[in-house]
């Protein structure tokens, strides 16, 4: 994984993250990306889908925050496409 490096497209999961108590995006193993990292995602999307659907990510840029070492991902536009699933409102999505 290098800074800037461009990936076009990524399978992750919304999980819950205990530090933060929020959803929060990863990728899913097998990538080539550690499965610790987290992908920008648009707020609304992670308030709508449970914990564990799983989306895909387009045009992901490996990205590093200002002032530390820390690398996140950043999804295009931050849109994160869901796979089918369930809202938590018990709709089935796509």
């Amino acid at each position: 994984m290098k800074l800037h490096q461009v990936y076009k497209t990524l399978k992750c999961k919304l999980i819950h993250d205990s530090v933060t108590s929020r959803k929060r995006f990863v990728p899913l193993e097998g990538q080539g990306l550690p499965t610790n990292i987290f992908i920008e995602g648009d707020r609304a999307i992670r308030e709508l889908y449970a914990v564990n659907t799983i989306f895909i990510a387009s045009d992901v840029k490996v990205c590093k925050k200002t002032g530390n070492d820390t690398f996140y991902l950043r999804a295009k536009n931050q849109s994160l496409t869901p796979l089918s699933s369930l809202k938590l409102d018990g709709n089935k999505s796509l």
